[in-house]
């Protein structure tokens, strides 16, 4: 399954998803291969 990343302007409590992540924190990066 590829990823496909997504930049979201507005309220992300409205956002019909099952995650949402902080980039910005290194121990929830994920590498895809």
């Amino acid at each position: 399954m590829a990823v496909k990343p997504e930049v979201i302007l507005g309220d992300i409590t409205t956002l019909d998803v099952d995650v949402i992540v902080n980039a910005a924190n290194p121990s929830l990066l994920v590498v895809a291969e």
